[in-house]
């Protein structure tokens, strides 16, 4: 019924870890790229609001997975500048804002707290 003294198969457990690691480092290098072809888009000019705010939206979304939250705040910033949208990169940026506002509260930092809260509001 309850196995407490079966030993467990530390290679299957090792194995699994050295796999996420790898897919991490992997993940990693895919969004630096990713990154990178969205840099030279924005620099090749010729494009419209639209395209600009999505291109901004995606670099955000990039910049949030390996927790560079800042940039990735004022990228979708910028992005509902070129095209006010309520879809995916307004429910990031207010997650985000919100991120940081208790971040700010957990560290007793009123100047910041009422910052990202007059955030929120806009």
């Amino acid at each position: 019924m309850f196995n407490f003294f079966k030993k467990k198969n530390l290679k299957k457990d090792f194995k699994n870890t050295k796999t996420e690691k790898e897919n991490i480092i992997i993940n990693d290098n895919t969004i630096k790229k990713g990154l990178e072809n969205l840099e030279i888009q924005l620099n090749q000019g010729n494009l419209d609001d639209e395209d600009l705010s999505k291109i901004y939206q995606e670099k955000a979304f990039l910049l949030k997975k390996i927790n560079k939250i800042d940039d990735s705040i004022e990228n979708l910033e910028k992005s509902l500048n070129y095209h006010k949208n309520l879809g995916e990169g307004y429910k990031t940026l207010l997650n985000l804002y919100n991120m940081k506002r208790a971040e700010a509260a957990k560290n007793g930092n009123d100047e910041m707290l009422q910052h990202w809260l007059k955030k929120l509001m806009k």
